[in-house]
């Protein structure tokens, strides 16, 4: 059914002219922080649609990934100074090691010097998840980042660093 207030399509036997939609503002001359904005969402689903099919491809998500690594090069570290590292919620944490831990990639032990203590290592069978591999979130960061030079890699740093610190304040102004 038609909306009613839509005239009726012209039954011309001419195709219909193409729709030209105006040139967006973006596209012309594109406002610094519109333009950065517009990237991060792209590469924020990017990295998505990536862990989904590291998900789906080696068995582990990009997250759960970056765990291992973590921990993998850092041994007998806790998960309250892990979730430091990961700048997540401790709770957040506790779930995904749980995963892990039921995959057996991942290992909880009380610290034998501090039994209050947890310390997480990576099991022989999460060693596999370590090793580099190109098709992984991190393989396109190597890439990309192995293109530029060492300043331009620490300006990158510096600005994704500035922008995470200032939106991590409660409130602004």
């Amino acid at each position: 059914m038609r909306h009613p207030t839509l005239s009726p399509r012209p039954t011309s036997a001419r195709p219909p002219e193409p729709v030209v939609e105006p040139p967006i503002r973006a596209e012309q001359e594109p406002d610094p922080s519109l333009e950065f904005l517009r990237l991060l969402w792209r590469l924020n689903h990017a990295m998505e649609r990536r862990s989904r099919r590291m998900q789906r491809d080696l068995g582990v998500t990009g997250s759960q990934r970056i765990i291992l690594r973590l921990v993998g090069e850092n041994p007998g570290l806790s998960a309250g100074r892990l979730a430091q590292l990961l700048h997540v919620d401790p709770g957040t944490l506790s779930s995904a090691l749980g995963r892990l831990e039921a995959m057996d990639l991942l290992a909880r032990e009380y610290d034998p010097n501090d039994r209050r203590r947890v310390q997480i290592r990576v099991t022989p069978q999460g060693e596999r998840y370590r090793r580099h591999d190109p098709d992984t979130i991190e393989g396109s960061v190597l890439r990309s980042l192995g293109a530029r030079s060492p300043e331009e890699v620490r300006l990158v740093v510096a600005v994704l660093t500035e922008l995470a610190v200032d939106m991590d304040r409660e409130s602004v102004g």
